[in-house]
């Protein structure tokens, strides 16, 4: 049909429809690839007409949405047409940087006839390096600091560089992206550790504020749980595996009480149940106005939960363990390695964003930065 309509009337192809987009450019933002054929095979002239809004042409509208296909396509048939910029002067790693295009922005750093827009700056002198510091996006930073033609230290039109644009980033400190991307920057611009040195008490002291409005909800949930792990290790307690013997001898004794599975669930049991009973006391005495109080009650609190939630577990996983392993030796002692992995498994998952980065960055990486108060 679209071709058809070429034929009959070719000027539709130069039409701008109301909202400033030529139909080519109406078929990039639908990511049809057959119809971007047409419109080229009809008049590859067409890929070089800019937008009435923004002046996008066909290629920036490909480079914000990502369409790699589209732009592999557009400068197949005209080159020149990737090198046309916006009304700001920015060009298609700038547009697919804002975006955070990440595939798109690769396409551009593995295709050498694109590699100039690397360092060119727009109008305000921004590099597409300035605006992927300034999102923290630490998979685009990583992308544009590998390429080999990178200036790392080239400054803006406020006489910024990318370290600048990062650390900037007041409202973004101390999270797992923030550091990451300074990180990265730091490793390209040595000098980076000494600035940093300035925002370490902003860090903190941001931290510190968002502890105490936090930490009323931390409470209540955290009470919530230790109520919760109290009652069932309570509640196992009196209902022991295998019940009571009824000999004369050991009248009203447990019948596996000589078991060494049975003792290790006793005692897991028993700290299970005082550690989430001291953790609700905690929860109880906890005082809002007093900062260093929050500070150690948070630290202590989160220590009883974990020992309530290890010795939870293992006592499950012995109690379940002392009754079937008369019957069926290897569920049982699968049952119990799982119980007893369960807790530090939990602990690595819910550590792994800063595992991840320390083995990455080794000594580079600052824990401190990401604050776990």
């Amino acid at each position: 049909m679209v071709e058809q309509l070429l034929k009959a009337r070719p000027e539709l192809g130069n039409q701008v429809e109301e909202t400033g987009f030529t139909p080519l450019a109406f078929a990039v933002l639908n990511n049809n690839i057959d119809i971007v054929k047409i419109f080229l095979e009809h008049d590859p002239n067409l890929a070089y007409i800019k937008c009435e809004r923004q002046g996008f042409t066909p290629f920036l509208v490909a480079a914000e949405d990502g369409f790699v296909p589209i732009a592999k396509e557009l400068i197949s048939s005209c080159p020149d047409s990737a090198y046309i910029t916006d009304e700001e002067r920015s060009n298609a790693l700038h547009r697919a940087v804002l975006k955070e295009q990440l595939v798109f922005v690769d396409f551009i750093l593995r295709t050498p006839q694109l590699h100039r827009f690397v360092n060119q700056a727009n109008i305000h002198g921004d590099l597409p390096l300035h605006h992927a510091a300034a999102l923290c996006n630490p998979k685009i930073l990583r992308s544009l600091l590998s390429h080999k033609g990178q200036d790392y230290t080239a400054t803006s039109g406020r006489n910024f560089n990318a370290l600048d644009y990062v650390v900037g980033k007041e409202s973004l400190m101390k999270t797992i992206k923030w550091n990451e991307s300074f990180t990265l920057v730091s490793r390209a611009i040595p000098s980076a550790w000494s600035i940093l040195a300035r925002y370490e008490a902003k860090i903190k002291e941001q931290a510190i504020e968002e502890v105490k409005s936090l930490t009323n909800r931390y409470t209540s949930n955290t009470s919530l749980v230790a109520a919760l792990l109290s009652t069932v290790t309570f509640a196992a307690a009196f209902t022991l595996p295998g019940g009571f013997d009824n000999n004369p001898s050991d009248a009203g004794l447990p019948i596996f009480a000589k078991k060494a599975s049975f003792q290790v669930f006793i005692i897991s049991d028993s700290i299970a149940m005082c550690s989430s009973l001291a953790v609700a006391f905690l929860c109880v005495l906890a005082t809002w106005e007093d900062l260093d109080y929050l500070l150690n009650y948070r630290k202590i609190t989160r220590v009883l939960m974990w020992c309530a939630y290890t010795a939870t577990s293992v006592a499950f996983g012995t109690n379940l363990f002392t009754v079937m392993a008369p019957k069926s030796l290897w569920l049982a002692i699968l049952i119990l390695v799982v119980c007893c992995i369960l807790p530090f498994f939990s602990k690595v998952i819910g550590d792994w964003p800063k595992i991840r980065l320390r083995l990455k960055f080794g000594r580079h990486f600052r824990s401190d930065l990401v604050p776990d108060i």
